[in-house]
Order: structure tokens, then sequence, then C-alpha cells
């Protein structure tokens, strides 16, 4: 009997383990999940680069943002109400204050134009841009401060903030050029497309001016010179007999006009009258003395050349030391075929190296002033006009169109469009103008 209630009890023992077995292990289970939940709940992430976690606070090991709690999502370019990309969706920038020793940390937040939107990490509200005016669709010029309709019955387009320059007025307010927007570019994509920006300044600037040039072979006008020595002598005579002075006044004319149509200036004409003959140098090399050295301008570099300046020639062959002289005289007239103007320049011919007819290589350094200077790889021809794209800070950059001058080196004189101390892009820049007019092109369909 006593085995019987043994064995009765060992069975209930062993239906009750049955029974409770599942219900012991869902508690150790849902233990278990509980404790991955809070593990989950206790991670961060970076906002900008959620596959970068942790279990604990800290700093992004790549844009150095505070990590954020896992339960704020990151921003992702989609729109909220499709649940698809947007491509009329806009980038902002906003300076979130996350409280990182003091330093403010930029944040990409996707807006719609013109919605008010919340920063996921501070919790800050503000508006994506100002919308400022509405512009007729087929001419821009006409503006209304509210929606209208044009004659066709189409819709004005709303002009925003960002899409026409700094509409504050401070430190430039320069216009968009048409076709173009302003882009927002993330620390990580510029250094992915390899943007670099130099700075604007203004500073003395020297224009080196290079020409082909030759040592001077010219029987013409040896022979002009001599003949208008012989009619200043001839003319000095009749005044002296007062015997055909009016004669020998129209030859002297002639020959002087002569001499000027062949570039020679009045100084040197006048010079001729104190020679007892015309210049040999102008047929064959003399020791001792000098050469002439003719060379060819371009007639957008001739109002940079004046009476006067010094020039550097080099001989090609044989190589030697630079000769140094200065320009006596410059052509009133363009050469139709080559759009040139020779200037005529005396040098030293001390060794009678320099042979009529050498070719040699003629340097000058113009003095440009004290101007803007702006790096020659920033700019744009586009043939109509010249665009620049300027980093504005914050990842923002704006297309300029800008008026340059003469090239100085490896720069260009800015006449306008520039302001001293602003940054433009100097590489990365094809990639910058193509998204800039894409993002013009997006707003125009819109």
């Amino acid at each position: 009997m006593k085995n019987k209630k043994i064995l009765i009890v060992a069975i209930f023992v062993v239906i009750a383990g049955v029974l409770l077995f599942p219900l012991l292990k869902g508690i150790g289970a849902n233990d278990k999940v509980q404790n991955r939940q809070s593990e989950k709940t206790a991670q961060y992430h970076c906002p900008m680069h959620p596959n970068v976690i942790s279990d604990k606070p800290g700093d992004c090991p790549i844009c150095k943002m505070r990590l954020v709690p896992s339960g704020i999502e990151a921003v992702t370019p989609v729109n909220a109400k499709t649940g698809k990309l947007d491509p009329n969706a806009i980038c902002i920038l906003h300076e979130c204050p996350m409280l990182k020793k003091g330093e403010k940390c930029p944040m990409l937040v996707l807006a719609e134009k013109g919605e008010k939107v919340t920063c996921p990490v501070c919790n800050e509200r503000f508006e994506t841009r100002k919308l400022l005016f509405y512009r007729h669709p087929m001419r821009p010029e006409v503006t209304s401060p509210k929606p209208a309709k044009d004659e066709m019955g189409m819709d004005y387009i709303p002009v925003y903030s960002d899409e026409v320059g700094n509409e504050s007025g401070a430190k430039g307010g320069f216009e968009l050029p048409t076709g173009y927007a302003s882009i927002l570019i993330t620390p990580e994509r510029q250094q992915l497309i390899g943007i670099r920006t130099e700075a604007v300044e203004k500073k003395e600037a020297l224009k080196t001016i290079r020409a082909a040039g030759r040592i001077a072979y010219d029987p013409d006008l040896y022979q002009a010179q001599s003949e208008y020595i012989e009619s200043f002598r001839s003319l000095k005579q009749s005044k002296e007999n007062t015997d055909g002075g009016d004669w020998a006044s129209k030859l002297m004319e002639s020959a002087k006009t002569k001499l000027i149509r062949m570039g020679l200036n009045s100084e040197m004409i006048e010079a001729l009258q104190k020679e007892e003959g015309p210049d040999k140098s102008l047929l064959y090399a003399v020791p001792g003395g000098g050469a002439w050295v003719y060379a060819d301008i371009y007639e957008y570099e001739i109002p940079l050349v004046k009476v006067g300046d010094e020039i550097t020639v080099e001989v090609q062959s044989p190589p030697g030391s630079p000769v140094k002289g200065n320009i006596r005289a410059i052509d009133t007239v363009v050469n139709p075929a080559t759009r040139t103007a020779r200037v005529r320049a005396a040098v030293k011919n001390d060794d009678g190296l320099l042979k009529p007819d050498m070719y040699v290589n003629v340097s000058l350094e113009a003095p440009l002033g004290k101007v803007i200077l702006m790096p020659a790889e920033a700019v744009f021809f586009t043939g109509k006009t010249n665009i620049v794209f300027v980093a504005k800070g914050k990842g923002l950059f704006e297309p300029r169109h800008v008026m340059v001058g003469q090239k100085a080196g490896d720069f260009y004189v800015v006449n306008e469009g520039l302001l001293e101390g602003e940054m433009v892009v100097t590489n990365g820049n094809f990639l910058v103008d193509s998204e800039s007019k894409l993002k013009a092109a997006l707003s125009r369909s819109t």
C-alpha cells in the first residue's frame, strides 16, 4: 500500500514537471529577450554613419560627431510621406549644439522646400529656407510677393533665399548665374570628390609678357634715316642761303612721315638730326656699339607696354647671359594678319654676338598694381560667361559670375564678382558644376 502511494506521488510530480516546463522556459526566454532589448536600447550610433555603433557614449571615429542613443534614427534621403527617394528634397545644414566640449557639430537634415523641421539630435525646430517671392515662369524679371498665375494660367515659381545668393546684401549680394543653383556637400563627399579651395587675395601683381623677337636687319629704315638726315641738312642750308626753303621743308616733312609710318616716334626722329649718318647696326653687327631688337606684342598686351620699359633679351644660339635693353618706340599700327604691334628696343652689343636677323626671346615685367587675384584653375570659361564656385562655409557652395582681367602667372585679376578673402574651389569644380546645374534643372521642373 505504501509503495502504491509513492508511485502515485512520483507520477504526479512527473506530470506537474511536464506541464510547468514550457512555462518556466518561456519565463527564461522572456528574461533573455528583455536583457537583449535593454542591451539594444543601451547602444549608441552615429547619426551620420549608422553602421558605427557602440555600447557606451562616445565620438564617431569617422566624423567625430557625438554618438546618440539608438532610439534616434539616422537621417536618410527618403520622403517621409511617400517612403521613396525624393529628388526635390533638399539637404539643410543645421548647426546642432551637441555639447561636445562647447563645439557645434554639423547635422544634415532632409526636408521639403520651405518645410519646418526638427533636428533629430537636439530637437530644435527651424525653417529650411526663406521664401522670398514668386517669379514669372517665362520671364524671371517679373515677380510677385504672393502666388500668382501668368497669361497662360501657369503658376508663378517660388524663389527661395539660397537661389538668389546673399539676399541680405552683406558682403556682396551677388546674384546666381542663370542655370546654376547653390548646393550643399557634406565633408565626407568633399573629401571623396577631392574638393580644394584657395583664398582670393589682394596684392601687388606683375605680368610677364613674352614675345618672339629678332635682331633688326632693316635696309628700308636705314635708307629712310639717310633721306631724313639729308633733307634736314638741306633745309638748314636753305635757311642760311634764304633760297629754296619751302622745297627743303616739304622734303624733310615727307621723310619724317615715312619714319613715323615705319614705327619711329618723335624723340627718335629728332635724335637723328644730331647724327652724322644713319644707324649702321641696321645692316650689320657693330662690335662695341648697339643693336636694335624688334619684338611682336599681342594687341591685348599693348596697353601694358610703354616706352622706357626694360626688356630682357635671350639669344637662342649660342646661349649666353641675358642682355638688358629699353623700349624706344612702339608701332602705331597693328599688323592685321598677326594682331600684333612691333616694339623697338635698343640693346648693347659689346662683343658683336648679336647678328642681324638672329632670333631672340624677349620678356618684360609689366606691373599691374595692387589688385584682387584668384587662382586660374578656379575659373570656368563657358564662352558667354565665366563661373567660379565660392565656398560659403558649412558645406555650402555658391556659383558666381566673374569678370576677369589680365593673367599674372597662375592667377587672374578679378575685375568684378569676388571679394577679398572669399574662398573659391580650385579642384573638383567639374563635379560641383554638374551638381549645381542638376539642382537648378530640378528646381525649374518642380
